[in-house]
């Protein structure tokens, strides 16, 4: 199950496994399950989703479930974010926004140069950070030196 969770006042997206109620922390360790009678149907809508880690947790579904459809969890995520219009850029984008790509604030990514695959990145010699563009970069360096100067640069959706 998917929940959002509040600690000390910041709230994180944690995914939960239906079976043992443990945090699912490895998507390539995980899976979503449905009913198989569910899936039968022509143009059907599927709602009861299952998420549960693979081997013991997914052996402790009932019998009559043990034939469900399933996929890896890490696939679904990926499904859902094409079907979202989440492109890798946007979302490594987004990613960077929520600060779950952000580099140590120690490095300032003067030392940056292009990649050989694909020739268009840039990589950051000094911390390995990727970078899609050279607006990603400048991007990359001006929070650098902000976070470094005690300031926290917003997204511009904000």
């Amino acid at each position: 199950m998917i929940q959002l969770v509040n600690n000390e006042g910041r709230t994180a997206v944690v995914l939960t496994c239906d079976v043992c109620q443990k945090p699912i922390r490895d998507a390539a360790l995980a899976m979503v399950r449905w009913r198989r009678e569910d899936d039968n149907a022509e143009d059907s809508v599927i709602r009861d989703l299952t998420f549960c880690h693979k081997g013991e947790c997914d052996g402790a579904m009932p019998g009559d479930r043990r034939g469900d459809p399933w996929w890896e969890l890490r696939h679904f995520l990926a499904r859902l974010l094409a079907a979202a219009g989440t492109t890798p850029g946007k979302l490594k984008t987004a990613m960077y926004d929520v600060g779950a790509l952000r580099p140590a604030p120690e490095c300032l990514h003067e030392d940056v140069g292009p990649t050989d695959n694909p020739p268009e990145d840039f990589v950051c010699f000094g911390c390995h950070t990727v970078f899609e563009s050279e607006l990603d970069v400048q991007r990359a360096q001006k929070q650098a030196r902000m976070e470094n100067d005690g300031e926290v640069l917003q997204s511009d959706d904000d």
